[in-house]
């Protein structure tokens, strides 16, 4: 398993599982064989692909930060998508274009630094909370 992930995004991208598996609720800790960091669409594609074929299950996160066990891995792999972190900003249509790894906080930064013209809000989450994985969880319900 760890050959085969390691062909897709480099050895030094698959790790031990160990800071993805803990909830800060009452849940009891995942298990998971492996973690890997993807950094493409192309990589993600591949990875899961090659799980399919495989049939491993594949639970993916980016803070590494679970609340009421929502994505505590139940074996197979952790895929990290936290480097999956570009931001596209159409400051005309006001609209930005982010990769499921980009966190509030980088996206505050992002703004604050090249668009302070732009609003920014964000919801109750922690700065380090993914904007994508938060509008799945959440909808976004301030913004």
């Amino acid at each position: 398993m760890r050959s085969a992930l390691a062909d897709l995004v480099g050895p030094e991208h698959v790790h031990e599982p160990e800071d993805w598996l803990e909830d800060i609720t009452e849940h009891a800790a995942g298990t998971a064989e492996l973690a890997v960091t993807p950094a493409t669409r192309e990589e993600v594609v591949a990875i899961m692909l090659w799980a399919a074929a495989e049939g491993v299950a594949v639970t993916p996160v980016v803070a590494g930060y679970n609340v009421a066990g929502i994505a505590l891995p139940q074996g197979g792999i952790v895929m990290d998508l936290k480097r999956l972190d570009r931001i596209e900003v159409d400051a005309d249509t006001r609209t930005v274009i982010v990769e499921p790894g980009v966190t509030f906080e980088q996206l505050k930064n992002h703004l604050d630094e090249h668009h302070r013209d732009l609003a920014y809000t964000y919801p109750f989450a922690p700065p380090f909370t993914s904007v994508l994985m938060n509008a799945l969880l959440d909808g976004l319900n301030n913004l």
